[in-house]
């Protein structure tokens, strides 16, 4: 399996189609921060991109980290969420990602779910759901705790996002869901 880096450099080769970014905090569970406007914010946001794209395909790519490892296969106990659970998952990033996901299944049912933790598998019409830790670990003060790889990872976004708006002979779709700079009130 391989690391969050070698995922983005695996987006050079495979040149996705469609890439969502998403932030894999438990913030974005409605029961776990109710009172919190930019969760409830990014899913319509969310929302909004999947309707728009309408993918048959879903593709979620996670990191298997053996801190964000529950248990509790589809549920969000381990994180305090006694409610909400999602059809499958034992990764908080891939728990997030259906959660996220989950309005939409449920208008579309027929949408297949795959899950990896690399694109190597990827197919263009495929919709790559990634998320990802954000700003949120890139300095000593980090809310999250420091993470002597999250430089790198960054670099290496930009790149893929730079690399992904300069391809000509394809169009493709790269949005950034958690910037609040990209959500109209």
């Amino acid at each position: 399996m391989g690391s969050e880096i070698d995922v983005i450099q695996s987006m050079y080769i495979t040149d996705p189609t469609r890439i969502l970014l998403v932030p894999s905090g438990p913030v974005l569970v409605t029961e776990l921060s109710p009172f919190e406007p930019v969760s409830q914010l990014m899913r319509t946001a969310i929302d909004g991109i999947l309707h728009e794209l309408n993918p048959k395909t879903i593709r979620i790519i996670f990191s298997l980290r053996d801190t964000e490892y529950t248990a509790h296969t589809g549920s969000f106990r381990a994180w305090g969420g006694r409610e909400t659970a999602v059809s499958t998952g034992n990764y908080l990033p891939e728990l997030i990602a259906r959660f996220l996901i989950g309005r939409y299944l449920e208008r579309n049912p027929n949408v297949e779910v795959l899950t990896g933790s690399g694109l190597g598998d990827a197919e263009p019409h495929e919709l790559i759901i990634y998320p990802i830790d954000g700003p949120a670990a890139l300095t000593q003060r980090a809310a999250l705790g420091f993470n002597s790889k999250a430089a790198e990872f960054h670099d290496a976004m930009v790149k893929c996002i730079s690399h992904a708006n300069n391809k000509r002979h394809r169009r493709t779709n790269v949005v950034a869901v958690g910037d609040k700079n990209n959500f109209r009130r």
